[in-house]
């Protein structure tokens, strides 16, 4: 009998699970009609962002395993038009993040060669495309409310902040950059400031020593930290946990407490992705119903859900077979997209979008 395949490809914004046509034979969890939102077009292999107008999607496409050159582009949901922004022969799939202002896009790149890791910045225009800094640890990083700073995580472990207006940097941490405050002034970090590490730090970017908030919230069987915000109630983090069932849980670091808003409960679906609203009212969740321990995978077993933070109420938005990629919120929360891929590499996909009740 044929074997089964089930394809892994992890990047920053989520999981892509792919199924040989064999997976189709199996049927020991959630399969059903393939459902999708409304096709936009494009081909996207990486993030998936909005524009602060909501009139059109930033994404991330490669071709580096076809022998091209990756690239950052924009397609307008009136029309499917897509637009250039960015072209590199360098890997630009990690990390897309739109300014507050919606004026610019952050994105890092990654030489072959080397393997170093730049983060870099480009007007939504396409027109001035400037380096903001190179050595970063990770792809990732995280911009202040108004724009001025930029925190990341650099190759030795420091977490630093970048003016953006005269480009100095200084050091005020040794850990991985989560979340500004609401008004700028402190950042949250997730390393070690009280001895110990795995705390949540807060420092203030005027300078000083950093303070624990708080151990970080952890969970028994696989559980770990996916998302944090800093909401004006408070720091936020948001918490899966694969097993039996699978769930996805609220914390409020601040005020201790910790709520479970979604629960796969009698069917076995593993969570592959997660992604919160602007403004923490809603998660999305991304599961497969292929079970990579057993080898098992029914047909169109990828799925993903909206999660009403408040009431805990779940709605489908995705059934499918093909990989699920890049799911992101519209600015206002109203709408949802992400891409659908296919099942060989390099895994890349039309872009859908769909509004929410």
């Amino acid at each position: 009998m044929q074997s089964i395949a089930v394809v892994f490809k992890i990047g920053l914004l989520g999981v892509v699970v792919s199924c040989a046509a064999s997976c189709a034979e199996r049927s020991t969890g959630p399969g059903g009609q393939e459902t999708l939102g409304i096709k936009v077009g494009g081909a996207a292999t990486g993030p998936v962002r909005w524009s602060a107008d909501g009139k059109e999607i930033y994404y991330v496409h490669s071709a580096n395993l076809a022998g091209g050159s990756d690239s950052i582009e924009a397609i307008r949901l009136a029309d499917g038009m897509v637009r250039g922004l960015a072209v590199d022969t360098a890997d630009l799939g990690t990390y897309l993040e739109l300014s507050n202002d919606g004026g610019r896009l952050y994105y890092t790149s990654q030489q072959r060669a080397t393997g170093l890791l730049t983060l870099r910045r480009i007007d939504v225009d396409g027109r001035r495309d400037t380096s903001v800094a190179d050595s970063l640890g990770m792809g990732s990083a995280v911009l202040s409310p108004a724009g001025r700073f930029v925190a990341y995580y650099r190759q030795d472990g420091a977490a630093l902040v970048l003016n953006d207006s005269s480009g100095a940097s200084v050091v005020i941490g040794s850990g991985s950059p989560l979340a500004f405050s609401p008004d700028g002034l402190q950042l949250l970090y997730l390393g070690m400031c009280a001895g110990g590490a795995g705390q949540f730090c807060v420092v203030p970017i005027s300078g000083g020593g950093a303070t624990v908030l708080a151990d970080t919230f952890s969970l028994d069987n696989e559980g770990y930290s996916k998302l944090a915000r800093w909401a004006p109630t408070g720091v936020q983090q948001l918490a899966v946990l694969n097993g039996y069932p699978s769930a996805v849980y609220v914390t409020n670091v601040s005020m201790a407490t910790t709520t479970k808003v979604w629960s796969a409960g009698s069917n076995p679906e593993w969570i592959l992705s997660v992604a919160w609203s602007l403004d923490g009212a809603r998660v999305a969740v991304a599961t497969t119903g292929c079970n990579p321990l057993e080898g098992t995978c029914p047909a169109n077993p990828n799925r993903l859900y909206v999660v009403d933070v408040a009431s805990g109420r779940s709605t489908t938005i995705a059934v499918t077979a093909r990989g699920l990629l890049g799911v992101a919120f519209s600015p206002d929360g109203s709408r949802i997209a992400y891409a659908v891929t296919g099942t060989s590499t390099p895994f890349s996909g039309p872009i859908y979008y769909q509004a929410l009740q």
